[in-house]
């Protein structure tokens, strides 16, 4: 489990999920904070979603 910096910049995010290199990430759309929804928003490449409801997103890394 990781949570990220809350309001990252779009580098910290990419710095930190390139340091961990996770096959799956979850965004809930009640908790996670607004950089990293805004960021999965505008740069899915790689990810893909592979599951969606009106709480979570579940995203799957494209090159894993």
């Amino acid at each position: 489990t990781y949570v990220n910096t809350e309001m990252a910049s779009r580098s910290i995010l990419e710095s930190e999920l390139q340091k961990i290199d996770p096959d799956y990430v979850l965004v809930c759309t009640e908790i996670t904070d607004d950089s990293t929804k805004v960021y999965f928003d505008h740069y899915q490449a790689p990810w893909q979603i592979v599951y969606n409801n009106e709480k979570f997103v579940l995203l799957k890394h494209g090159g894993n």
